[in-house]
């Protein structure tokens, strides 16, 4: 089985970047989709600042984004990116860190196995997002967990999307 240890940084670069697609894509957009669409407060400020058309309807060719708008969501995704889409080194110093400090709560295979991933990257968000208060970390965690599958044929490391 593959140690995210001993695993070529290619390999661990591509299944970083292949999980966060995933994770910003499928869940993070739809999170963010969600907020937007459902925040009142943000399409009154729209019209406040001007950004309407001739006929009173929001121009969204020139309204900023709503992370822009809203420094909750701009902290989300930052941070988002920032603990799940890691380089190779890093990668391997959440592991060495978990193994210290957290090898009771390791699945069987232990931190270290490069199909574990996504429990890596439960325990990593959660430590990380402890001290603040946005549910949606809470929700990606498990969302990963449920939506990620990392597979090894022998011959290559797999990351795929599981919608069910």
């Amino acid at each position: 089985m593959l140690s995210v240890s001993l695993t070529s940084d290619s390999v661990l670069q591509t299944l970083s970047e292949k999980v966060w697609t995933i994770v910003r894509d499928n869940f993070l957009m739809n999170a963010l989709t969600d907020a937007e669409v459902s925040d009142t407060d943000y399409f009154d400020w729209l019209r406040e600042e001007g950004y309407t058309n001739e006929d009173g309807d929001i121009d969204w060719d020139r309204a900023p984004p709503y992370i822009e708008y809203n420094d909750d969501w701009k902290t989300i995704l930052d941070k988002a990116e920032e603990w799940i889409h890691l380089r190779p080194g890093e990668m391997r110093g959440v592991v060495k860190l978990l193994n210290t400090d957290y090898s009771e709560d390791a699945p069987t295979d232990g931190w270290d196995f490069l199909l574990n991933w996504d429990y890596v990257l439960d325990k990593w968000v959660n430590l990380e997002s402890k001290y603040l208060s946005y549910n949606t970390f809470y929700y990606m965690r498990k969302w990963i967990r449920k939506h990620i599958i990392i597979t090894d044929d022998g011959k290559k490391v797999s990351v795929e999307y599981y919608a069910g």
